[in-house]
């Protein structure tokens, strides 16, 4: 191979650190684990009719997987194998469309309707988290709506959906203002306007329906509706006939594994021919509940999208906001010159937003990184980091095949990519 420059790029929401080797790999660019799908990708779709709630499971690859709910005395018992419904006064309902709680609301709609004083949960079982989801609502009475996004219980991102009298001016996004109504809220613009302003009573078909789609900051397993005024029926798409176009939608994150905080023990390993990354999670460096990370990894030996060169991406989609302080042990073994380690500079850039054009060196470990004697149990000790950095060098060994793995430990929550 010629010699060039081989790069390992670290990355966290807003932060990212580029680090160079010098020996002979380009960028792999490939798109962000778990951001937003809301055209393409894996989904879980929902419709509902007056007898029965549908859910099916599009992979991207393989065989769709489809759960059906029907209710009893307009109760619904739904507990996977896809989704999980319930609700926190008698449970979920469904009636005339819609979804709500069997006790009924102001207006005297059993089942089909969420009031003010009820909340109803809708979980993702056994699919992937979702980066975003269409929900078609049905709105009454000067409705506004809390929906919460959590991932493992952990609150990610709360919606405020307002209409009719509910809307005040100056405050939130508006959606469109011709039917079919439509809104969609961000990490960024939370709160939104339905329908123009106007109010609905009972029964108004497709004027009273609203499709809000929600893009949090990342992805979730748990959706909650909780009306604060009015009331709320979560649907899906039978107010408009049978055109699924407005059923209600998850688009799922698409990714390779979960990474665990087992003392060590969670790992994430890929590999293509000799070529060969691994990453490996400990305890968090605070005394805090590990959460799941969805990770996404790709090994690829002389790439011919990179001319021929190797390449190796690992990137982690945190679940919540903010990001857990996670901390990680990485090898990475690329097909190298056999002197390189002896020339070999190791730097990094943690602002994205110039171009990656201020480098510092990443320096090696100052400290024992598995000394463990004042970190939290089952943690890699991250003041081996020196200050002012991300990460250190813990060393670099070679093969006589020319193969170098790069031995390096390093704190926070990145994107990796060689």
């Amino acid at each position: 191979m010629a010699t060039g420059t081989r790069s390992i790029r670290f990355s966290s929401t807003g932060r990212w650190v580029l680090l160079a080797l010098v020996a002979t790999m380009v960028l792999l660019m490939v798109p962000t684990a778990g951001s937003s799908q809301t055209t393409a990708g894996p989904t879980l779709r929902m419709d509902v009719t007056t007898s029965q709630v549908t859910f099916v499971h599009t992979p991207a690859s393989g065989t769709p997987t489809t759960q059906v709910g029907t209710p009893t005395r307009c109760e619904l018992s739904v507990d996977g194998p896809l989704v999980a419904l319930s609700g926190n006064r008698r449970g979920p309902g469904l009636s005339d469309n819609g979804l709500g709680i069997k006790s009924g609301g102001s207006q005297g709609t059993p089942c089909g309707r969420i009031d003010a004083t009820e909340v109803l949960t809708l979980g993702l079982v056994g699919v992937p988290a979702a980066s975003s989801a269409a929900l078609d609502l049905e709105l009454k009475g000067s409705a506004r709506v809390l929906v919460e996004a959590r991932s493992n219980g952990v609150l990610v991102q709360a919606f405020d959906v307002r209409a009719g009298g509910s809307v005040v001016a100056g405050q939130g996004v508006d959606g469109t203002t011709t039917q079919p109504f439509s809104l969609e809220l961000t990490s960024t613009q939370p709160v939104g306007n339905c329908r123009n302003d106007s109010d609905a009573g009972p029964d108004s078909g497709p004027r009273d329906n609203c499709r809000v789609t929600i893009v949090p900051a990342s992805p979730f397993d748990e959706l909650t509706l909780t009306p604060v005024a009015g009331e709320v029926s979560l649907e899906g798409g039978n107010d408009f006939g049978t055109d699924p176009a407005y059923d209600t939608v998850f688009h799922l994150v698409t990714y390779d594994g979960l990474l665990g905080c087992d003392d060590g023990t969670d790992t994430a390993s890929e590999s293509d021919g000799a070529i060969v990354g691994t990453i490996i999670r400990y305890q968090n460096t605070v005394a805090s509940d590990c959460v799941l990370k969805p990770y996404t990894m790709l090994v690829t030996s002389n790439d011919p999208v990179e001319g021929g060169l190797d390449s190796v991406v690992f990137e982690v989609d945190d679940p919540v906001v903010p990001a857990q302080a996670a901390i990680y042990e990485a090898f990475l073994t690329l097909d190298q010159p056999l002197n390189t380690p002896l020339d070999a500079v190791l730097e990094y850039d943690s602002d994205r937003t110039d171009g990656y054009t201020n480098f510092k060196q990443m320096p090696r470990c100052v400290q024992d990184p598995f000394t463990l004697d004042d970190e939290p149990t089952g943690s890699l000790n991250d003041e081996a980091i020196p200050a002012g950095h991300e990460g250190c060098v813990i060393d670099v060994t070679q093969s006589w095949e020319g193969l170098t793995t790069w031995h390096v430990v390093f704190a926070g929550d990145w994107k990796f990519r060689g």
